[in-house]
């Protein structure tokens, strides 16, 4: 029987991603750990490629979401710190540049 609900469920076959994108790609400014495999499955670190690797994960999943990327690797290579910048929507005003 039908039902109504509330919101639109997450779809339970969809792959999962290897990082939370939506969470670090929110504007803010964070500072990511690398760690083993394991640490990364555990919660006690957040990516286990290497930091060069893992700087251009973060530039692909940057171009995805239409907007630029501060990269910052610290820590002899076991931090990077990240911050997305979304661009701005381009205008669609066709005017002529000139104050009426």
């Amino acid at each position: 029987m039908a039902r109504k609900l509330d919101s639109f469920p997450e779809d339970e076959d969809a792959p999962r991603g290897r990082y939370p994108w939506n969470k670090w790609l929110n504007g803010e400014v964070w500072e990511l750990q690398k760690g083993s495999k394991e640490q990364v499955a555990e919660g006690n670190a957040d990516f286990h490629v290497e930091t060069r690797s893992f700087r251009s994960a973060v530039q692909q999943a940057t171009r995805v979401r239409k907007g630029d990327v501060k990269t910052a690797i610290r820590n002899n290579g076991s931090a990077i710190v990240i911050q997305f910048m979304p661009k701005a929507e381009e205008s669609t005003d066709e005017g002529d540049g000139h104050a009426t």
